[in-house]
């Protein structure tokens, strides 16, 4: 079926739509580019967009074009303007719909692509990429990587790939990656490589890439989930769901959470082949709030706790750079913190906040005006319901109130407290300019993996300076072990997360999914609610007589 082009003349007068124009312009583009001032480059295409908006969405001849490109070589302009020109007026063009404009564009620079800088053809393939339109995607993108130097394919290789992934040559884009591997490039912008996959790979492909990247250090995005759950979603053969279940398994062994807008895909998916789904539940303890289901506890072994606390205290409490803005480290501190440690009998059971519970216990009241009784005694009580709700005997104040802590009035009910129930407390007291988070982590930490810490706050400086790796375990471990305060008559204490956070289940008994949903939550927590998935009831066998 033929598709009649309406061929009309551009009568584009820049000086009837562009306004504010230069007073001297070069005419340059001819009737399309009439008064555009190509020297005004940072003034006049910083507003291009602006301009195009109110342009009419016509197909431009291609003699136009042709005299545009003509007047715009032979221009005084710098190199860069005539090489972004293209690129920009194509780029601006499709992302406000200008189809008409668009196609012509095309139709111009493909017919001689290499009359085109590198950056033009790029943005060419990625709307070519972005529209379906491979069969002339193939050989443009084929021109283009004859024509590029080794160094250049370095340089354009996050580009190249971005397009690749959009169809099905997306396996073109390995070589780009080990591009990247050997030039030590962020591997995180060549992610696009698992959606490429996704969609197009056979499934055991999917999974050796998600592997590939795994043994990066990275992890599957958004963009991936959202293609490989919409596959198996419409893929009505049996293996469908045992490569569903088989993403599960990754996710569950790599401890990956996944979101919110992502786990609606996964229920629709379970549902339409008999499952029972729902959303929005609370673990309660170790158990699934919906079905009652027993959940895996949270664990961390010994050599991992080993691990983090040695790496705490190199990145945070030594410090590997003396610009770190938290290192306020003293070498007596240091010193004080090892003699302390040295000192203790026992490891601790519970770290306590000592300011940040005062603030939030006595919120009402200013710290100073309070008698070291109404203090012992407000701590006193919280740390009798955590050694009769929680079962915690051995607690260490952290902080900076070294008047009231060496106030003997202050310990007269905590030693009245411990003589009644075996509770022992100590403290480790810092100057007021120290960084008392620093080391009331690093005693939870030293404390083992049973140790609790006690704190509203979030620590999210020390999560940064520790790096990804280690940052995530940290932000684990919070969730796991630090009890948040909330202000009331008694303290709230709120206790974490007990289940580990991730897929729990399988296919006979069920999958219990943890994700991440738009409630408001601390920043070390991963998970929000857990998606329960129940199996179909098994159908009733018939017997015969």
């Amino acid at each position: 079926m033929e598709r009649r082009i309406l061929l009309i003349g551009m009568q584009w007068s820049f000086m009837s739509h562009f306004r504010a124009l230069p007073s001297r312009p070069l005419q340059i583009c001819s009737k399309m580019l009439t008064h555009f001032d190509f020297k005004q480059f940072k003034s006049d295409f910083r507003h291009l967009d602006s301009r195009l908006i109110n342009l009419d969405d016509v197909f431009i001849e291609k003699s136009k074009l042709e005299d545009a490109m003509s007047e715009l070589q032979l221009s005084e302009c710098s190199e860069y303007i005539k090489r972004s020109f293209w690129k920009r007026l194509i780029e601006i063009s499709w992302s406000h719909g200008k189809q008409n404009i668009v196609n012509s564009l095309l139709m111009f620079i493909l017919e001689s692509p290499n009359q085109h800088s590198h950056h033009t053809l790029l943005s060419v393939l990625k709307i070519l990429a972005h529209s379906g339109r491979f069969s002339e995607f193939k050989p443009l993108y084929y021109n283009f990587c004859s024509g590029l130097s080794p160094q250049e394919a370095v340089v354009f290789s996050a580009d190249i790939v971005s397009c690749l992934c959009l169809t099905p040559l997306y396996k073109e884009s390995f070589f780009y990656l080990d591009l990247a591997i050997k030039n030590g490039m962020p591997l995180g912008q060549f992610l696009c490589i698992l959606v490429g996959a996704a969609k197009y790979a056979p499934y055991v492909e999917v999974f050796e890439t998600i592997d590939l990247f795994h043994t990066h250090g990275l992890q599957p995005s958004n963009d991936f989930y959202l293609a490989f759950v919409n596959r198996v979603d419409i893929d009505r053969s049996v293996s469908a769901m045992h490569y569903m279940e088989r993403l599960l398994d990754k996710l569950s062994v790599h401890e990956w959470i996944i979101s919110s807008s992502i786990i609606t895909g996964v229920k629709r998916f379970f549902e339409r082949r008999g499952w029972t789904g729902t959303l929005g539940v609370k673990a309660m303890g170790l158990t699934c709030g919906n079905c009652h289901y027993r959940l895996a506890k949270y664990r961390i072994s010994d050599d991992e706790i080993s691990s983090l606390t040695e790496g705490f205290y190199k990145s945070v409490v030594l410090g590997t750079t003396s610009d770190e803005l938290y290192l306020t480290t003293t070498p007596e501190e240091l010193a004080s913190l090892k003699n302390f440690i040295r000192d203790v009998d026992r490891k601790f059971d519970c770290i306590i906040d000592l300011p940040n519970f005062f603030h939030t216990a006595l919120s009402a009241k200013k710290i100073s005006s309070l008698s070291e009784e109404v203090l012992s005694n407000a701590l006193c009580s919280a740390l009798q319901r955590l050694h009769g709700e929680h079962h915690l005997n051995h607690f260490c104040l952290v902080g900076k109130q070294r008047g009231i802590v060496n106030n003997k009035k202050f310990w007269n009910a905590i030693k009245q407290l411990g003589n009644r129930t075996g509770i022992t407390v100590r403290s480790f007291v810092t100057s007021h300019k120290s960084n008392d988070d620093a080391f009331m982590i690093y005693l939870a930490l030293w404390s083992g993996p049973s140790c609790y810490i006690i704190s509203n706050d979030e620590f999210r400086q020390h999560r940064f300076t520790l790096g990804p790796k280690l940052g995530e375990q940290l932000s684990k471990w919070q969730a796991a072990r630090q009890i948040t305060l909330h202000p009331g008559k008694p303290i709230g204490l709120c206790k974490p997360m007990e289940c580990a956070a991730r897929v729990q289940g399988n296919a006979s008994s069920g999958w219990h999914i943890p994700y991440k949903s738009t409630e408001k939550c601390h920043s070390y927590s991963s998970v929000h609610a857990w998606l329960c998935l129940l199996p179909p009831a098994p159908s009733p066998r018939t017997t015969s007589e």
